[in-house]
């Protein structure tokens, strides 16, 4: 039910019934019309069109492939028939010159060769298809080199040399490379095909070789890259032209293969190969090699995964070659124009319907607008402005409306005004009482803070008191035990050395016996001797060493016992931080670092006792802020005005930012219950400020420490806030 009135709200007012019904109307026709078209369109751009337009596409491009095999086959034949005149009448070095300006003038041939009946290499071009000559290290190779050593050559110059015209199909010359570097070129130039033709003496008759010319597979490659350029600018981005071998199977032409210059090409595409790849075994595309091997002109087909696509098909007439070709372009692309007619349409739509909404908007203004003028002074009156009335500019049913709607606020307004001076002089006398409680009220507020500041600041005299009277207890009570270990382990380590040369004089002594001798030596050895006396000497050592740690432990506990009935006096604050560290040693073990950053500091003037405290408190809860561990930083420095400044940083668990405003509150702590009062950082702020410094403290939020600034005056400080 809400919901159907939630639907319902929007259509109370008269202007929105008045542009729902004039949209409704005006937008019937627009919309019916924009569907017509839109299906008509979607009539239009059927599978079939798209599939026919496909099989055009590779059937042109396998009838340039071949019109180019058929051109270059003549070439060949005509190559031959020119090299058969000057073979008998030509030096090998002019035949070389020959080869060469053949290769300038038909720009495909790596490789343009002469052999003789035997296989051997008589001429060859030594100037590659771009014009550059070939050093003189490959130069010699070719020359030197022995056809039996390719075999893929050495098979189709059989055929050659035997008098037939011979056409080798995709492969890698094992030749090429011996002449040429491809490892950093686009990897279609890697591959060949190859023309052979015999070579006839024109004077006997006979056969006398063969001329060998091997075509770079990179410009069969470039008419499958041209119906990519083609059908880029037809708006078809993902259209390309693959080519198969006879076999339906081998890939030996394709748009993905390594070392592709294009400037747009993807880098994540541009490491794909997809050259020498099987289309059964690497691809799973097994019903578009039963499609080939049917005879079909198209397939639908899905690549890479996700990618619906479809192909025209179309295969190669030249029969010494027989290859496939293929052009594939996404369902996307195909249907992309639709899309855009779509969109066109719905925006269109949405356009005309803003403007049927203005227009519709203007025509209700002269009606809607002195009611909502008559509405919103009805509103200001229901808050008191009995005072607002409604301008009538017109004469029909609306200006007699907003007449009497007038008339009845002018009765209203007069009844107020009497019923307001009645009510002021009530209103004064209830102020008058308001006010006499208000100060009451604020000056027992005061009062209490002030009772409740003085009860903190009583209480915590008395613990540090108390906390000081024990410490001092429990100092002097150990003093007296210590100083019998401390003053006494001097006296053993005295005697101890007079045994060691008494014991050392007595076994020296002249009138001993042999056997008396060795009786004694027997004895040390039994005891070990030399040991006993050497670890007496390290544990009289390490005796004085702890009674040194305990009376320095007692020292700083007497000194901060005192820290309440200390006067003013003068501070060495390095002295007061290392006071703390030492009372708190067993907090700050490892894994907790404590880095000492001393720098000049002044000495100041106040209480040493509680600066103690307040280094203390801080140090106590930067380490209680370490989880498992974290490093403290201690820094002494001095500012320009000649201040003292010791900073205070830890990387605990940090203050977030809402809280540190409240962090020298009394009371206010973020430990967990049982674990602190809350009292510890409000005294400490009290204490810098009865030296008339400053507390300051920053963190950057959970988890990322907290850093406390101290800056202390080195003035002393006045008597009146001592």
């Amino acid at each position: 039910m809400n919901s159907i009135l939630s639907l319902i709200r929007p259509f109370r007012s008269i202007r929105s019934r008045i542009l729902a019904f004039v949209m409704i109307i005006s937008l019937t026709p627009l919309v019916g019309l924009s569907l017509f078209f839109y299906f008509q369109a979607r009539e239009r751009v059927t599978e079939d069109r798209s599939r026919l337009f496909l099989e055009q596409i590779a059937q042109d491009t396998v009838d340039k492939i071949d019109l180019t095999l058929l051109e270059k086959r003549q070439s060949v034949r005509s190559i031959t028939s020119s090299l058969s005149i000057h073979l008998a009448s030509e030096s090998p070095l002019a035949l070389e010159y020959l080869l060469n300006d053949l290769c300038q003038i038909h720009e495909v041939f790596d490789l343009l060769f002469i052999v003789d009946v035997r296989g051997q290499i008589v001429a060859a071009n030594t100037m590659d298809r771009l014009g550059n000559d070939m050093t003189e290290p490959v130069r010699s190779k070719l020359k030197n080199c022995l056809l039996s050593d390719f075999p893929e050559e050495k098979k189709r110059l059989e055929g050659a040399l035997s008098g037939q015209s011979i056409q080798a199909d995709w492969y890698q010359s094992a030749l090429v490379r011996l002449v040429y570097d491809y490892s950093r070129s686009d990897l279609a130039q890697q591959y060949q095909i190859a023309f052979g033709e015999p070579l006839v003496d024109p004077r006997t008759r006979k056969l006398a070789g063969a001329c060998y010319a091997i075509m770079n597979w990179g410009f069969i490659q470039d008419i499958l890259d041209t119906v990519e350029r083609d059908l880029s600018r037809l708006q078809f981005p993902s259209g390309y032209a693959f080519l198969f071998q006879r076999d339906a199977n081998t890939v030996i032409g394709h748009k993905y293969r390594r070392n592709r210059a294009l400037p747009d090409f993807n880098n994540k595409l541009s490491s794909l190969n997809y050259y020498a790849t099987r289309l059964v075994e690497d691809h799973r595309l097994q019903g578009m090699q039963d499609a080939i091997r049917r005879g079909d002109r198209w397939f639908r087909y899905e690549f890479p995964a996700s990618q619906q696509k479809i192909c025209g098909l179309a295969k190669v007439g030249n029969n010494a070659f027989s290859w496939i070709c293929g052009v594939g372009i996404e369902d996307e692309d195909i249907f992309r124009p639709l899309q855009l007619l779509k969109w066109a349409a719905i925006l269109t739509t949405i356009a005309l319907a803003a403007i049927v909404a203005a227009l519709t908007y203007l025509l209700t203004e002269g009606i809607t607008v002195p009611l909502r003028h008559l509405t919103d002074t009805a509103q200001e009156m229901t808050q008191g402005h009995l005072d607002q009335r409604v301008e009538i500019s017109s004469g029909d049913e609306i200006g007699l409306l907003g007449r009497a709607f007038n008339e009845m606020a002018t009765s209203l307004a007069q009844r107020d005004e009497q019923l307001q001076e009645w009510n002021r002089s009530l209103e004064y006398k209830v102020q008058e009482r308001t006010d006499a409680l208000a100060r009451s009220k604020e000056a027992l507020q005061q009062a209490y803070v002030e009772l409740q500041s003085a009860q903190d600041q009583l209480v915590h005299s008395e613990k540090m008191a108390s906390l000081g009277r024990l410490v001092a207890g429990i100092a002097h009570e150990i003093k007296n035990p210590l100083n019998f270990i401390y003053g006494n382990t001097g006296f053993l380590e005295k005697y101890v050395d007079q045994l060691v040369e008494y014991t050392h004089r007595l076994g020296n002594l002249p009138s001993l016996s042999d056997g008396d001798r060795k009786t004694i030596e027997k004895h040390k050895t039994e005891i070990n001797l030399p040991f006993l006396l050497e670890d007496m000497k390290n544990l009289i050592q390490n005796f004085s060493e702890g009674a040194v740690r305990i009376n320095n432990i007692v020292r700083d506990l007497r000194s901060f016992s005192r820290m309440d009935s200390d006067p003013v006096m003068e501070i060495d604050l390095h002295q007061g931080l290392d006071l703390a560290l030492t009372l708190l040693s067993n907090t700050m073990r490892e894994p907790i670092r404590v880095h000492r950053e001393y720098g000049p500091v002044p000495r100041i003037q106040g209480y040493r006792g509680k600066i103690d405290q307040v280094f203390l408190n801080l140090l106590a809860n930067a380490a209680e802020a370490m989880e498992k561990e974290g490093d403290i930083w201690i820094r002494t420095s001095t500012t320009p005005e000649g201040w003292a400044k010791i900073e205070i940083e830890d990387t605990g668990v940090g203050i977030s930012r809402e809280n540190l405003s409240k962090i020298f509150e009394p009371f206010f702590t973020t430990k967990q219950i049982g674990k602190g009062t809350g009292l510890g950082l409000s005294i400490s702020y009290g204490i810098i400020q009865q030296h008339q410094g400053k507390i300051t403290v920053f963190s950057k939020g959970i988890g990322m420490g907290t850093t406390f600034v101290l800056l202390l005056p080195p003035e002393p400080i006045p008597k009146e806030k001592a």
